[in-house]
């Protein structure tokens, strides 16, 4: 089988990989400053696709954009839509999203130190998730314009008819993306399903590390 990784933003192209098969493809958005740029480096086909965060929401996009074509799509902590606005209540406001980009812009390094801890916010484990993403801290070169594109897309543009089978999973006490939008999520994908943890943030694969082995069943 072939099974196709797209991890969250600031994170390892291969950040997922203790969870998946050793021979999966691990697609590296941050070498692009482009998502067409991006979508066209991408195998036309995968058995199994997973996208964690900003992962998840590219990963829809390429498949309802039918860049791609995948079997089963497996969605961790994605976000619908990652900005609030008129009817859609749960996203960032305004002034946190400023925020967020005038500290990355400042000092990116210390921004995404920081922003390890709001990942683990809320989960039991955080203390153990924690250490884990500071050890693989890095800067994308393209960091800047994948923060914008979060901002700047909303999954209410997309035509879900003929996707995949598609599971979300998503930490009940996730502070970065409300789990309100993995239910919006389920009501706009035909047959998705939902698995709703609890005690868990934004990295469900970091909250139970067995937890996406079993689903995959590797």
């Amino acid at each position: 089988m072939k099974y196709l990784c797209l991890t969250g933003w600031q994170q390892p192209a291969d950040a997922l990989a203790p969870f998946v098969p050793k021979d999966a493809i691990h697609a590296p958005y941050a070498d692009y400053a482009s998502t067409e740029a991006f979508f066209a480096s991408l195998p036309q086909e995968a058995d199994v696709a997973i996208g964690w965060s900003l992962g998840g929401q590219t990963l829809v996009r390429a498949i309802a954009g039918k860049h791609i074509r995948v079997k089963k799509l497996i969605l961790l902590g994605a976000p619908y839509q990652f900005m609030a606005s008129e009817g859609f209540a749960h996203g960032a406001t305004e002034e946190l999203w400023q925020g967020i980009r005038t500290a990355y812009k400042g000092s990116p390094a210390s921004m995404i130190k920081e922003f390890s801890g709001h990942i683990a916010a809320g989960d039991i484990h955080a203390a153990r998730i924690i250490r884990t993403l500071n050890k693989t801290l890095s800067v994308w070169e393209n960091g800047l314009f994948w923060l914008d594109e979060l901002a700047r897309f909303s999954c209410s543009e997309l035509d879900f008819s003929g996707f995949p089978p598609t599971l979300l999973v998503h930490g009940s006490n996730d502070r970065v993306i409300n789990c309100e939008q993995a239910r919006i999520f389920v009501g706009a994908i035909p047959g998705a399903e939902l698995k709703l943890l609890d005690n868990c943030a934004h990295a469900p694969q970091l909250h139970d590390e067995e937890l996406l082995k079993g689903i995959l069943r590797v």
